[in-house]
């Protein structure tokens, strides 16, 4: 889990940039031609990944042709299963950890679908970098998506997979907990740019998918804010370079 945790930073901006402007710098005396090139290269792309209009098409081009799921769709739908989406380690206020903004907001499309359906609801989530020194102990991210449907939102949670540690292990573990329950046809929630990866492995896993994605990106007409630099649009980039990564990934091990 570390080494693909490192793999991933030296894979995903903005470590890679970064490094080649450390690397440009080092070089200038040497080699001030190459030096020029990396520098261009490294800076102007960290600077295009940091704008809204590259973000936001980026994130468009994995939610191309999701779109909310239609009455009919919901009403054929057997079970609602919510992914995981990442904790907050040992948050001060709540006294231990808690379910990230990502997997709140899949939390809260979650409850609103239940409530309409009536369906049980699957949280799917283990203990990512589970393995490592100290983290055997902490909660499952079911567990704690579970705690806040149930104390929060007021939903019942009919099953818990805490087992898996990625998305293939979500659609792995789930599958085999649904078949037990005679259930194989699912409203899948999680953000509209992880759709493509979940769909194609809950799919793989034997469950026939109805997207359920959140958060789409919206089609606006450019504006000038589209080309003005910000931490979010790096953020929207990074997650999209990651998905698309995470795709090749999982097609080269015969995951999709």
């Amino acid at each position: 889990m570390l080494l693909r945790a490192f793999m991933r930073s030296l894979l995903l901006p903005p470590l890679p940039q970064l490094l080649g402007m450390v690397l440009a710098w080092l070089c200038w005396r040497r080699w001030p031609g190459l030096s020029r090139v990396l520098l261009a290269v490294s800076f102007g792309s960290l600077l295009l990944l940091s704008l809204p209009l590259v973000g936001s098409g980026l994130l468009a081009t994995l939610e191309r042709g999701y779109a909310p799921p239609s009455a009919a769709q919901i009403a054929s739908a057997e079970a609602i299963v919510i992914l995981g989406g990442g904790r907050i380690s040992d948050s001060v206020e709540y006294g231990g950890d808690i379910v990230s903004n990502y997997a709140l907001a899949r939390l809260r499309y979650g409850a609103r679908l239940q409530r309409a359906t009536g369906l049980p609801v699957v949280v799917s989530g283990g203990v990512v970098g589970s393995g490592v020194t100290g983290e055997e102990s902490r909660q499952p991210e079911a567990q704690l998506m579970a705690d806040v449907l149930v104390n929060d939102l007021g939903i019942e949670v009919a099953w818990q997979e805490s087992r898996s540690r990625n998305t293939a292990e979500n659609a792995r573990y789930t599958a085999e907990l649904l078949r037990q329950h005679r259930i194989d046809r699912v409203l899948l929630v999680t953000h509209g740019w992880h759709m493509k990866r979940a769909e194609g492995v809950f799919t793989a896993a034997g469950l026939m998918v109805i997207p359920a994605p959140m958060s789409l990106v919206e089609s606006d007409a450019v504006s000038l804010s589209d080309f003005v630099a910000s931490p979010k649009a790096l953020v929207a980039s990074y997650y999209a370079l990651h998905e698309w990564l995470g795709i090749w990934v999982y097609w080269w091990q015969g995951l999709l």
